[in-house]
């Protein structure tokens, strides 16, 4: 439509033929049309069919059937108190009356080809969003029920699984480490099918084992010096026949920058293990570079079983508890960037705690420092890394906490080394108990 925006179709219906809703799906398919369920209405049975085919065009591409499927993708919308529900067609007839043969074959044949041309809208493909407007294991659960018993979507999962945006409750404002983790199991769970395994909030000690909060970005651009992501080892184990365990690993950024996705929570990440490979978004955990993030649904900072009825409630709970587990994050470390002579002890077994021979790429692995309880402060003076401008900045930072120049911004200081270090920016020499020396990031030592 005009001005970039696109139309939208407010559904409210107890169902009806499927024959006419495979029509009209269609018909809402090929326009464009995105499908909306609001406050306090319901949209059951073939009405349901209709919502999945709900579409929004993204650009022109072409003219060819291709290049169509290319503009499409998936806009589909309800309200937290609106009422989807599916069941399996079922024939409507007339029981006062005797049917022949030759009517019910006719009949089976009618539902045959309308069930026909619904499987072929369901699996229309939609490359944006790599997927169609229905995917299999919502069909199951459709064939499984019938009658007045209805599948709802009234679920996180649910409607998180199967691309169905939730709208009609309050975004947190305070959304944390919690709900990073959740974001890297419910996502991973929802991009590769996998069973619908429930995801619960975690508490303090299983934030504190399985997710670290970074910092990103001094670069002078950004008004604000710095953005937190976080490092997250996903709870879940997944395994494959004889291949063993395998670790889930996720980047998960939180933002709400009101000029990076207008005024609206942002949830932005990549993550992936070693049985399936990336979930979602690419490169997540290589080396010290950040993985190439893809945006996902902001329902997966939520606990998996949360009714969706109850999120305007939920939100307030995270707005509530959430800086109390942030502050668990916060791991404070040596406060210097020049530590004096002794010795100190691991603050975290993160993926890339190790000790390296060089502060320069590309770096040898020397050990993992999981295998040692403490190292000795080594005999190198404190190396900055990353970019030439970043470097520059926490060295002045550092030389300005340690007093070697005096400013009016010293209070900031403590904080900005802390960020420096969360960044993997200040390396520390090191030596093992047995003599040999390297490096590792400042950010996992402390006394």
């Amino acid at each position: 439509m005009a001005g970039g925006s696109f139309g939208a179709v407010c559904l409210n219906s107890p169902g009806g033929s499927l024959i006419e809703a495979t029509k009209i799906a269609e018909f809402i398919e090929s326009r464009y049309l995105g499908t909306v369920i609001e406050d306090g209405d319901s949209c059951l049975s073939a009405c349901s069919l209709i919502f999945m085919l709900g579409t929004k065009k993204l650009g022109s591409v072409g003219s060819d059937e291709w290049s169509r499927r290319l503009e499409m993708g998936l806009s589909r919308r309800m309200h937290v108190n609106g009422t989807l529900g599916f069941h399996r067609p079922a024939p409507t007839l007339d029981t006062s009356r005797s049917y022949s043969a030759k009517d019910m074959s006719a009949a089976f044949d009618v539902a045959v080809n309308a069930a026909l041309e619904f499987m072929r809208l369901a699996n229309s493909y939609k490359p944006s969003d790599g997927t169609g407007a229905m995917k299999p294991d919502l069909i199951e659960k459709l064939l499984q029920h019938k009658g007045q018993d209805f599948y709802y979507i009234d679920t996180v999962d649910k409607a998180g699984r199967w691309d169905i945006e939730i709208f009609g409750y309050p975004e947190p404002r305070h959304a944390g480490a919690r709900e990073a983790l959740n974001a890297c199991d419910n996502t991973s769970n929802w991009f590769k099918g996998l069973a619908p395994v429930p995801v619960i909030d975690a508490n303090q000690a299983m934030l504190d084992s399985l997710v670290y909060k970074r910092a990103r970005d001094l670069q002078p651009e950004n008004e604000d010096g710095i953005y937190y992501f976080y490092e997250v080892q996903g709870r879940d184990d997944v395994s494959d026949l004889g291949a063993g365990p395998g670790e889930r690993i996720c980047e998960i950024g939180i933002y709400y920058n009101e000029e990076y996705v207008s005024d609206k929570l942002s949830v932005m990440g990549c993550g992936g293990d070693t049985v399936f490979g990336p979930s979602f978004g690419q490169r997540c955990n290589d080396g010290d570079d950040a993985g190439i993030y893809l945006e996902v649904s902001p329902l997966s900072i939520f606990s998996s079983e949360t009714r969706l009825r109850d999120l305007p409630d939920k939100v307030a709970e995270i707005d509530r508890v959430s800086p109390e587990f942030e502050m668990g994050q916060s791991r404070r470390t040596i406060a210097s960037c020049y530590p004096k002579e002794g010795r100190f002890v691991r603050v975290s077994e993160g993926p890339r705690l190790e000790i390296v021979d060089s502060t320069d790429k590309p770096r040898k692995r020397i050990a993992l420092a999981q295998e040692w309880l403490s190292l000795t402060i080594g005999p190198e003076e404190t190396r900055f890394t990353g970019p030439d401008n970043n470097r520059k900045v926490c060295k002045d930072w550092c030389d300005l906490h340690d007093g070697k120049f005096s400013s009016p911004e010293a209070d900031r200081a403590p904080e900005m080394v802390q960020t420096c270090k969360d960044m993997s920016l200040v390396w520390w020499s090191v030596v093992l108990p047995d003599g040999r020396s390297g490096w590792t990031p400042a950010q996992y030592l402390m006394p």
